[in-house]
């Protein structure tokens, strides 16, 4: 591969990283405002169709974002002479994503547990 057609890949990668990581954070934000205006009026059946709907596309957005950025970080340790910014930290940020992703979407369990199970005084 030439360095044009690994620059191309690099950058092909981070906007796919990029596009999965955005239509979780909307995903993420229609699971959290469904949970606060209907959370408590949904059956447990619906509750655990949306729940596992969520989960499901959790997991592709997890396994998708690791994919394009462990492939933009491939890409980048062969740029690295050249193009040494493309790596400050010598970290592939899918482990930083994945984190990130993983953490978020127990916290969107979490927010619907506690609308679906209010504390009573």
């Amino acid at each position: 591969m030439s360095e044009a057609e690994i620059l191309q890949h690099f950058w092909s990668s981070i906007e796919n990283g990029i596009s999965s990581f955005m239509m979780y954070i909307t995903v993420f934000s229609g699971y959290l405002l469904m949970a606060y205006v209907v959370g408590s009026r949904l059956t447990s059946a619906q509750c655990v169709i949306v729940t596992g709907a969520f989960l499901v596309f959790c997991g592709y957005v997890l396994w998708g974002s690791f994919v394009y950025y462990t492939s933009a970080y491939m890409a980048a340790k062969q740029l690295v002479d050249s193009h040494p910014h493309f790596l400050p930290i010598d970290l592939n940020p899918a482990y930083v994503v994945s984190v990130l992703l993983s953490t978020g979407a127990l916290a969107a369990l979490k927010f619907m547990w506690d609308v679906r199970h209010p504390k009573t005084d």
